[in-house]
């Protein structure tokens, strides 16, 4: 509908809103740097680019699927699971999530609701969907970085168990929630909501906002399984 093209089109990204680096430079950097791995994949696949991102995937996983280090493990784990793979991918970007996960040292207690969503997400992508419910409504969902991108896999993982209307409303809340302005899709968190948010439309339908000084949300029909 109208209002669901008027929303693609202010998300788009515009050359005043997608990083200043160039794409070839931030890829370069990336082969040494996860943190550069994880923002490459997650900056080409909110601008849409999905075979350069399933290319950028394969290579780097290459380099970093034996990391150990927590942080390094949850986010090339956690951006190499924002698209469904291959079995193989999905094994070894599990297996990062699951390593970050399981770091029993106090400093990164901080971490981990991070390290939570990537376990989550992880869930989700293998189908366990209560595993992932109850992730996302628990420990991933306890940091404000993260933004909306909780309620939209839980949203995902009760629409693909047959929980269509609390699906619909949980996509409808995480939509409600969040300033969605191209103006501040500046940083890995808000591309990772975007990536998730037209996920999550595609498979339960969308949902369009009314204009208004509180916007209301309002669930169009939802599409059959």
């Amino acid at each position: 509908n109208a209002a669901d093209a008027s929303w693609a089109k202010r998300s788009k990204p515009t050359a005043a809103t997608t990083p200043k680096r160039r794409d070839y430079n931030d890829f370069q950097q990336s082969k040494t740097s996860p943190h550069l791995a994880g923002k490459f994949r997650r900056k080409t696949l909110f601008l849409g680019k999905k075979d350069e991102f399933r290319s950028a995937r394969s290579e780097l996983l290459a380099l970093f699927r034996d990391a150990t280090e927590p942080q390094v493990a949850e986010r090339v784990g956690r951006a190499c699971l924002l698209l469904p793979g291959s079995e193989d991918e999905l094994r070894q970007a599990v297996a990062l999530t699951e390593r970050a996960t399981a770091a029993a040292d106090p400093k990164y207690d901080w971490a981990r609701p991070y390290f939570h969503f990537a376990k989550g997400l992880a869930d989700y992508r293998l189908g366990r969907f209560d595993e992932a419910i109850a992730v996302m409504s628990g420990e991933a969902k306890n940091t404000d970085y993260i933004g909306p991108s909780a309620r939209l896999v839980m949203a995902m993982a009760l629409f693909r168990k047959g929980n269509t209307k609390e699906a619909r409303a949980a996509l409808a809340s995480a939509v409600d929630s969040y300033d969605w302005s191209p103006a501040k899709a500046d940083n890995r968190d808000v591309w990772i909501a975007h990536i998730l948010r037209r996920e999550a439309e595609a498979i339960i339908g969308s949902v369009r906002t009314e204009a208004g000084p509180q916007p209301r949300v309002v669930p169009t029909e939802p599409r059959s399984k």
